[in-house]
């Protein structure tokens, strides 16, 4: 078994221990409810064991948001879509915890519901913490529902994001003062826990980053522009060959110029090269519209490298690649970094064909090219049957699609309804 296999055992077996011994102390604390045949004080028993879900799906979150490569050891896995199904379950959990304490806690004590809560909020220790941590989890959790997080510009999502960390602090207070986690032995597994969370959030989210500032020291060395949206964005520092990255991947950076100085993701657009990185970035707002005036010097933090969209996942060894928009920026990196690119077709949309970015590279590296552009009567569009037409041999190929979600959604399932197998189809959104 390879290095990666053993780290996913370890991690498997590791959330299962969690898991059990988190039940563990639920049974013992709720024991007495649970046998009692009373539907009150069962619906509390399983709410208490709702609000310990709920705080294992919030350290998940945490850990996730945390970057740790450890999620190498799954290449299948999409940190962002976990990322997403956590956020929501959490969501569910909340709901599902409330309404059974209330329920229960009223039930039993025959109060009305506002009176139980009233009860909770005036005698219960930190249950208004936790009452607070709640509100701004939901409310930043309807924040992140697609249709309404467009509403928000990129910078203040993120920013609202940083709130979640007290919400987080606040419930767990109220996790450890009362409830099943309030005996010595189950608050000093629960806190444990909590800690070591937290120390592996630290450290991959804040001192990996500033370590890589001081032994590294990267610095703008040249801005270019790709086209009248798009400019590339050459970073370089000290040590370059030891801060290694696959071509597909991407990093969060942050580059310190009064205006600029906020945290954004993008992907390397070239393949690793131990002299420099380059990001090509487009235009899409008020901190992209305004990422061309960065000034050769500028310090830059980073905090990657991550994702799993490289050919590594790649199953047949030839490539069909499509990309929409910008998303042709990961494309580029993989396929000049692919050993026979003569071998692989590429298929590149865009609105005009006068901003296509990088297009010129890919032309240049022997790949076969087919590019798309919306702008012409009639548009011209890739679709399954298009890619099906010029490559029949798509079937036979992996597939990585990079751009806009609702293009990369679409074409997935067109592919897969065609036939094309599911193993084969990687894909990344570019969406926040």
């Amino acid at each position: 078994m390879s290095r990666n296999d053993y780290v996913a055992l370890i991690t498997i077996g590791a959330l299962i221990a969690v898991v059990v011994a988190t039940i563990v102390f639920w049974l013992a604390g709720s024991e007495s409810m649970l046998v009692s045949g009373l539907g009150a004080s069962i619906a509390i028993a399983f709410g208490r064991l709702a609000g310990l879900a709920l705080m294992l799906l919030v350290f998940c979150q945490v850990l996730l948001a945390s970057r740790m490569p450890l999620l190498d050891a799954f290449p299948s896995f999409s940190a962002p879509r976990m990322h997403r199904l956590c956020g929501f379950s959490i969501l569910g959990m909340i709901v599902i915890h409330v309404c059974l304490l209330v329920g229960g806690y009223a039930a039993r004590d025959h109060r009305g519901v506002f009176e139980q809560c009233s009860v909770f909020i005036t005698t219960w220790d930190n249950v208004v913490y936790a009452l607070v941590g709640a509100v701004v989890i939901l409310a930043i959790g309807i924040m992140s529902i697609r249709a309404v997080r467009t509403l928000f510009r990129y910078e203040l999502w993120y920013a609202f994001h940083l709130f979640l960390y007290g919400a987080i602090a606040f419930s767990f207070m109220h996790q450890i003062s009362s409830g099943d986690m309030a005996d010595s032995l189950a608050r000093t597994y629960w806190t444990t826990l909590a800690l070591l969370v937290g120390c592996v959030f630290l450290w991959y989210r804040v001192f990996r980053p500033l370590w890589y500032v001081v032994w590294h020291d990267f610095r703008i060395a040249r801005v270019v522009r790709e086209s009248d949206t798009v400019v590339s964005i050459y970073i370089t520092g000290r040590h370059m060959r030891s801060f290694r990255f696959k071509a597909g991947q991407y990093a969060h950076f942050m580059f310190l110029q009064r205006g600029l100085c906020s945290h954004h993701p993008f992907s390397f657009s070239q393949p690793y090269n131990g002299i420099d990185l380059r990001v090509s970035i487009k235009k899409l707002g008020d901190f992209t519209n305004t990422i061309e005036n960065l000034v050769p010097g500028t310090r830059v933090i980073i905090d990657g490298p991550m994702g799993h969209f490289t050919c590594n996942l790649a199953e047949t060894g030839r490539f069909c690649f499509v990309a929409g928009g910008i998303g042709i920026t990961p494309i580029v990196a993989m396929i000049r970094d692919l050993a026979r690119p003569a071998d692989a077709v590429a298929f590149v949309a865009n609105k005009m064909r006068s901003d296509t970015p990088l297009i010129h590279e890919l032309m240049h590296a022997g790949v076969q090219v087919h590019t798309y552009v919306s702008d012409v009567t009639p548009a011209q569009k890739i679709d399954a049957s298009e890619i099906i037409k010029t490559c029949p041999d798509v079937f036979d190929r992996d597939v990585f699609l990079c751009g806009p979600p609702g293009m990369v959604i679409g074409i997935t399932n067109e592919l897969v309804a065609a036939g094309v197998p599911t193993r084969h189809i990687h894909s990344e959104g570019f969406s926040y």
